[in-house]
């Protein structure tokens, strides 16, 4: 079985796409690609604007500590899915990357 992960994040209320809505998705883009979402390694931060530099995103920070570590790849995991809302394009995507 080959595992991702992935790491959601909602700014604020008027943001179009709950979490729930960005996981449903990004498994859906997942199984796609032919992969699961990790049952345990998944991330996600609510009320957290990107453009706020001293905001506090934890389970972001978490995420990184974990690709330092080697703990992605230790659990099997060699893919990320990150869901991208940007205002300055007006589009939605899932996006991914190999760790």
């Amino acid at each position: 079985m080959k595992y991702a992960t992935a790491y959601v994040r909602m700014s604020d209320d008027r943001q179009d796409l709950s979490p729930a809505q960005q996981w449903e998705a990004i498994a859906e883009r997942a199984k796609r690609d032919g992969y699961v979402l990790h049952p345990t390694l998944r991330y996600e931060d609510k009320g957290v604007s990107r453009y706020k530099r001293r905001a506090r995103r934890p389970a972001y920070d978490r995420f990184k500590r974990d690709v330092k570590s080697g703990a992605l790849l230790a659990a099997g995991v060699d893919r990320v899915y990150v869901w991208k809302a940007t205002a300055s394009c007006g589009g939605r995507s899932t996006s991914s990357s190999r760790s």
